[in-house]
């Protein structure tokens, strides 16, 4: 199938404004409640012979109103439009036309297939360019499903992960990805491409290409399994993916460590930043604790400022690019181990604010607040020694790996790792109360056994 760039169809007087309406039911869309209307940025038009109807467009969709803070980003939306009715649900329609998803329609793949082999479509207001990695993507292939809205599975090889709010720089996921791809790294899936769009204004990653790796489950889905596996051998399993999780993180650690090396970005973790750290928690926690659980919130900053003097002095390690959000859904379990999977950050967040340089045992702190999450809620017996028994294996694992050449000696690095566990749990409860109210306890119990802890 040949698609041709074309400019006069008509869609683009269609598409110059949209209603947020259209698209609040979409989970990737964030201004459900804003004012004003979608105003078109710039679109980028395919039809083809085989079909007299109907055209592939790719929409970079900024609000209209937004805020000056706000300005800088635009939606991506592929959409296929078709004049008449169509067989899925469309998102709108407007003017004659049904607009569809373009991620979950059969086309967008062959259109992905076609920029890689073309690399470039000019518009009058930018450049929607396709870039690929030395290794060469197979133009062979044919779509296997879609998921979560942004992400397209192809011929069980490649995933398409479209990032729908795009903010101009280099999305931070195709940046880490590709240099680690590059690097060889064999805990992360390899990166092929991606494609991206540059303007007078910047450069915006629209979408990344990378390789789609048979797995068994994240690490939510693995975990479950283990713990409630009965049979005479699972316990020890379970400590040992304990100790091989760990190992892999120490191992992407080191990875991440090069590259800021590289990068000149590999720095000590100095006191101004423990200080700077603290006191931001500390600020966080009255305004957040403190209505709540007022007792836990005095007890919190309590345990925040004996840390904090504990460690005033001493040799905190080194601080460098992290994962910055690590939990038990952003590992997969393959057949030859585990990999590290969302390397985006926080995608609300404008490019510059989304690179986590921090020590790395803020993920390490995080993924033992994961195994916390997931223990909850099994009627284990003693889960709190099981918790404990876990969290020593995989810090087995990870200092194994990482020959703990950018951490602190031990007593400080179980200190700082006690700091920025407060951090995730306190994060934890914010988010809870917000969405999630019942699974609050969880975060809850958690703060009390760390403000216990000795």
């Amino acid at each position: 199938m040949i698609w041709k760039p074309v400019k006069d169809t008509g869609l683009r007087n269609i598409c110059a404004s949209l209603e947020p309406a259209f698209f609040t039911s979409e989970r990737w869309f964030s201004h459900r409640e804003h004012p004003g209307e979608l105003k078109l940025e710039d679109m980028l038009v395919f039809q083809s012979n085989f079909f007299k109807d109907g055209c592939f467009c790719f929409l970079l969709l900024s609000m209209a109103s937004a805020a000056s803070e706000e300005a800088g980003f635009f939606y991506f939306i592929p959409l296929w439009a078709v004049r008449g009715k169509t067989k899925e649900p469309p998102l709108f329609v407007k003017e004659g036309y049904s607009f569809v998803d373009g991620i979950h329609s059969p086309y967008y793949w062959s259109v992905i297939q076609q920029g890689f082999l073309e690399e470039a479509y000019e518009t009058s207001s930018g450049l929607f360019s396709f870039s690929s990695e030395s290794w060469t993507l197979p133009v062979e292939g044919h779509l296997h499903g879609s998921s979560s809205n942004s992400l397209l599975f192809v011929s069980q090889r490649f995933l398409v992960k479209n990032y729908r709010l795009v903010f101009p720089g280099i999305n931070p996921e195709l940046e880490l990805n590709r240099a680690l791809s590059r690097k060889g790294a064999g805990n992360v899936p390899k990166v092929y491409g991606s494609l991206n769009y540059q303007s007078k204004d910047g450069f915006y990653t629209l979408a990344m290409v990378q390789e789609w790796v048979a797995h068994q489950g994240s690490g939510w889905e693995v975990y479950r399994r283990l713990l409630t596996d009965q049979g005479k051998d699972s316990h020890r399993e379970l400590l040992q993916e304990c100790f091989e999780l760990g190992k892999v993180l120490g191992e992407f650690h080191r990875e991440l460590a090069q590259i800021s090396r590289e990068e000149k970005r590999f720095n000590c973790f100095t006191l101004e930043m423990l200080t700077e750290k603290v006191e931001s928690l500390e600020k966080l926690v009255r305004l957040s604790l403190k209505k709540d659980l007022p007792a836990e919130a005095e007890a919190t900053i309590e345990k925040l400022k004996k840390l904090q003097h504990a460690l005033s002095g001493e040799d905190l390690g080194y601080c460098f690019r992290i994962h910055g959000d690590l939990h038990l859904e952003q590992v997969l379990k393959t057949d030859s181990g585990w990999l590290i999977i969302d390397l985006e950050g926080e995608p609300l967040k404008p490019i510059h604010e989304r690179g986590c340089y921090d020590s790395p045992l803020k993920d390490v702190a995080s993924m033992l607040r994961s195994f916390s999450y997931r223990m909850h809620g099994l009627g284990l017996t003693d889960p709190e020694r099981l918790e404990d028994e876990l969290a020593d294996r995989f810090w087995e694992g990870y200092s194994k790996a990482c020959g703990l050449e950018w951490l602190p000696e031990p007593t400080v690095s179980q200190r700082l790792l006690e700091l920025f566990q407060l951090e995730r749990v306190v994060y934890e409860f914010n988010y809870e109360l917000k969405y999630r109210p019942d699974w609050a306890i969880i975060p809850r119990n958690g703060l009390k056994r760390l403000i216990g802890k000795k």
